[in-house]
């Protein structure tokens, strides 16, 4: 199976091909603003590098956030129409279930977890998984607030792990029973391989071409326009 893995979720944007579970090439740039440049060229010189042509991709991945808004928009609208006018399949992970998975790859078996990224400005992105058999489950939606915020609605819970860039940030309302693994994947080619495996695991296929037109990115936080005028931009 050929495998394209694209995310714009990060400052540091990945491109990668994968057949079956061989990595055959991946890029990367830094800057979000530089992504609308360096995306669908950077997508056209793996291809050329590799030998393939865009229709012979059996399935395209990407993460569809919660992260950098204007990459977030770009990543996901270059991806629905490579995916559309190809007819790939497309399989979407969010950066939440990324976390997730990256503490089942550690050991952690928390009755609860709480995924925990640093959203700049003093506020995080948060969700709850529970877990369920052999993995986590997301209960509920994510979140984009202020940590002492989080830390109220996780007041509840017992036994339970916080984990991601952000776990610092709730350090500081510690309940008894909380543990913390302030760290998440680095953003390197391992990085991508572990996306290739979880979108497997975790990721939600979509064939249907009216499926992928209606694909939205998962921004938790509004945009400064949305802020600034009070609308809302979908």
């Amino acid at each position: 199976m050929k495998h394209l893995i694209v995310d714009t979720s990060t400052r540091q944007n990945w491109i990668a091909l994968f057949e079956d579970d061989r990595m055959c090439g991946c890029l990367h740039f830094e800057d979000k603003q530089s992504c609308l440049i360096n995306l669908t060229p950077g997508i056209r010189h793996l291809l050329d590098n590799a030998g393939w042509h865009i229709q012979q991709i059996n399935r395209c991945s990407t993460v569809i956030g919660p992260g950098a808004w204007s990459s977030l928009r770009i990543g996901l609208a270059t991806v629905k129409l490579l995916c559309m006018t190809n007819q790939i399949a497309l399989t979407t992970l969010t950066s939440s279930q990324i976390i997730a998975g990256y503490a089942e790859l550690m050991g952690v078996t928390s009755p609860t977890l709480l995924t925990a990224l640093d959203a700049g400005g003093g506020k995080v992105y948060s969700a709850v998984f529970v877990w369920h058999q052999e993995g986590y489950q997301l209960v509920g939606a994510d979140s984009w607030e202020v940590p002492r915020a989080t830390a109220l609605r996780a007041v509840d819970l017992t036994d339970l792990t916080i984990i991601g860039d952000g776990a610092q940030l709730l350090a500081p309302y510690k309940q008894a029973g909380w543990q913390f693994i302030c760290q998440q994947p680095q953003a390197d080619s391992r990085y991508l391989r572990y996306i290739a495996q979880s979108t497997l695991k975790y990721g939600q296929i979509t064939y249907e071409h009216e499926a992928v037109i209606s694909l939205k990115p998962l921004y938790v936080q509004p945009s400064s326009a949305e802020i600034e005028f009070k609308v809302q931009v979908t």
